[in-house]
This record gives C-alpha cells, structure tokens and sequence, in this order.
C-alpha cells in the first residue's frame, strides 16, 4: 500500500502520485521591473483533472497538493539581478523562493517547491517579481533547453 489516494505511476519501483496538470505559457509575458506579477499560465498539459482558469489552476477536490513552481526572467540587457516566487493559493502566498545572481545575466531561472491544503474552486497561481531592462518571463517550449522555461507541475497527494 502507498498510502497515496489517487492515481499514481510506477517508474522503476517507485510508486509516486500523478501529477494532475502541468501549467504553461502560451507566449512571453512582458513584465514591469520591481512589480509583483501573475504569471500567465494559459496551457495545460497531462492530467484530466482541473482547469485552467484565470492564468491559474482551478483545484477540483479538497485535498493536500505539491506544487513546484519555475520561473525563468529574461533581459537582452544583461542585467537580470534578482527574481522573487511567490505559489499563491486565491490570494494568499503559500510559499515562495528567490534567486540572485551577481552581476546580472540574460537568463535567471527561479525554481520553488511547497505542499498545502486546498478546496475545491479555490486556484492556485504562480507570481514572480524580477530586475532588468524591459524584462519578461521566458516562453520556451523545449526548442532550445528540451523543456518549459516557466511552468507549474501541481500534484494531488491526498486527502
């Protein structure tokens, strides 16, 4: 036994709840340096469960979920210093993370994973606060890195 409700996959031994979705972006996503943004989560990928609604997920069932969040903020400038994660659950941040690199660089990816409580009809969203000259949240569907540059993998881990 698991002690996982749910559906769960099997990879080599391990038993591991499936992942209900895998929110992405559709398109970059121009952003205002120092400001608190919602990322525009519009794709959904895997899963048969929830939706995507408001650029987050719409959480089908109360139960305990894992979500790791990644972010990736570019700049041609060169000069992305700082990004800030915020995993908000409706309105409230769950949990969050941040990355700095000195000297500042075109690319800085941020990555943050937490577990929480969540209702049925409530959504979970991403937010990230980035530095830099006319920056963005990076769209890239795997053409150049094999994988999305932002995206949010929510998994149900019970009830």
């Amino acid at each position: 036994m698991s002690g996982i409700v749910g559906e769960v996959e099997r990879n080599n031994g391990i038993i591991s709840a499936l992942p209900f979705a895998m929110l992405k972006m559709g398109s970059q996503q121009s952003v205002t340096a120092g400001s608190m943004t919602k990322v525009a989560f519009d794709e959904m990928y895997g899963g048969s469960y929830g939706s995507v609604s408001s650029d987050g997920w719409l959480v089908p069932e109360n139960g305990m979920y894992k979500v790791d969040l990644q972010v990736q903020s570019h700049s041609t400038s060169n000069n992305v210093t700082d990004l800030y994660l915020h995993v908000k659950l409706d309105s409230t941040t769950k949990h969050g993370g941040y990355m700095v690199q000195i000297g500042g660089e075109r690319h800085v990816t941020g990555q943050c994973t937490g577990m929480f409580r969540a209702t049925a009809g409530q959504i979970i969203y991403g937010y990230a606060q980035t530095t830099g000259t006319s920056p963005m949240f990076y769209h890239d569907a795997g053409t150049s890195y094999g994988r999305d540059t932002c995206c949010m993998v929510i998994t149900f881990l019970g009830k």
